[in-house]
């Protein structure tokens, strides 16, 4: 759970008479769900510029996450989704991409042609592919690499990758796609995932 806390916010367009935002305090809860309505020019999108740190402004906004806009801009429509995506998010793995299309039901030819002809949906499934990769599977998987070198530490780190990978494999279930086939055999194996400490007694003639 984090915080946005946003103090006697003040804004107007440069040139403009008029306010967007005058003198507002309010605090939100990063577990709401929470969505922001009005017409058009209320300050919607504004107010999303601001988290994002485009606009000057007078006030204060303290939170400890990050933003991001959606939909993400494609710098390169004409290349390839595969690009497209490792270029907008290049820490996800394509596997990762590749479980969260098949959960968003567009086929994984869609990765390999151009982005700029895909259809508007499949184009919106895509991105949001990107933001549905889960972190907690990559974070886990790399601990679970960082402590081969130490028994107690391996232990728990993969306690950990298990738990990541089950628990998405519960939340999206098994689509049969590569990547679920990978994490299936992992959790059928994974009793060998832990480092192993291995005694060694010998007697005379050691």
């Amino acid at each position: 759970m984090a915080l946005i806390q946003v103090k006697d916010l003040t804004f107007s367009y440069p040139g403009s008479y008029d306010t967007i935002f005058d003198h507002v305090s309010f605090q939100i809860d990063t577990n709401w769900k929470l969505g922001f309505v009005g017409r058009n020019g209320r300050g919607k999108t504004t107010f999303l510029m601001l988290l994002l740190g485009r606009y000057a402004y007078e006030g204060s906004i303290r939170t400890s996450v990050s933003f991001d806009y959606f939909p993400y801009a494609v710098e390169h429509p004409e290349a390839p989704t595969e690009d497209v995506l490792r270029e907008v998010c290049p820490e996800a793995e394509d596997w990762e991409f590749l479980r969260e299309l098949n959960s968003l039901e567009v086929e994984e030819a869609a990765l390999h042609r151009p982005f700029n002809t895909l259809s508007h949906g499949e184009q919106t499934k895509a991105l949001l592919a990107i933001d549905y990769a889960d972190e907690s599977i990559k974070t886990t998987g790399q601990a679970w690499l960082d402590t081969m070198a130490d028994g107690e530490a391996n232990a728990e780190a993969t306690k950990k990758y298990v738990a990541a990978l089950e628990a998405v494999m519960a939340a999206n279930g098994d689509c049969g796609c590569d990547a679920c086939k990978l994490a299936r055999e992992i959790l059928a194996h994974k009793e060998f995932l832990a480092k192993k400490s291995i005694w060694i007694f010998g007697g005379d003639g050691w």
